[in-house]
């Protein structure tokens, strides 16, 4: 940011900042802040990785989204058991799972 003041940019008339660099051996495609929908976080890190579920992933969490998990395995159909086995990234048509389509209905509700 300091960068862009010394460039004559107002960094006030900015929502996002998006961090993009080179692969680093650091073991993550993307991190952000995370936020709400009414006061969204500004930042997220990009490592080598700009494709669309991880660039819409991260700008999410800015606004408060969390992955889509999806939940295998439960004894007795019960989610969320002790007996549970969950995938992190669970929807393949969610970009909050491994997707690029749209944002699951109750994240559109979520936002607003």
């Amino acid at each position: 940011r300091e960068a862009m003041k010394t460039d004559g940019h107002d960094t006030a008339g900015f929502d996002q900042f998006l961090y993009v660099f080179p692969d680093a051996p650091c073991g993550w495609s993307g991190l952000a802040m995370l936020g709400y929908p009414q006061d969204p976080a500004q930042d997220s890190w990009y490592n080598g990785s700009f494709n669309c579920v991880v660039r819409n992933q991260e700008v999410a969490h800015n606004y408060g989204l969390m992955h889509t998990h999806f939940y295998y395995g439960c004894s007795g159909g019960a989610p969320f058991g002790s007996s549970c086995s969950f995938e992190e990234y669970g929807s393949p048509y969610d970009p909050m799972g491994y997707g690029c389509g749209h944002m699951a209905v109750p994240d559109k509700e979520w936002m607003g």
